[in-house]
């Protein structure tokens, strides 16, 4: 995730970029640090998933993991639906889409 952010991190300061580009790729990135403040809740969780309260904590996993996904759904939500350079629009999409996969895998 962390390589994620930093690829789109330096898609944003391109030279060229119009400023709704640039707005749309930063929005993402806010999405993506929000993804990563969601999975670290999700491995807090499954830090105590042998605690007593196992059901709890796996429903919490399950929650901020969703959570996630969510964010970095939002994130290309913002960038597919601007007009964004279809290279760096492509860039995005391949970075996040690998991202989505693996988090989803891990819900599953």
């Amino acid at each position: 995730m962390k390589n994620c952010s930093a690829t789109i991190s330096e898609l944003s300061t391109q030279k060229g970029l119009r400023r709704r580009e640039a707005r749309a790729i930063k929005e993402c990135i806010g999405d993506l640090k929000d993804a990563v403040g969601e999975l670290k809740q999700t491995a807090a969780a499954m830090g105590h998933l042998r605690d007593g309260d196992r059901e709890f904590q796996w429903a919490n996993e399950k929650t901020y993991g969703s959570a996630a996904i969510t964010d970095a759904d939002t994130c290309l939500d913002e960038v597919l639906e601007q007009k964004v350079n279809p290279v760096v629009k492509k860039k995005i999409r391949s970075c996040v889409g690998r991202v989505e996969k693996l988090m989803s895998n891990a819900l599953a």
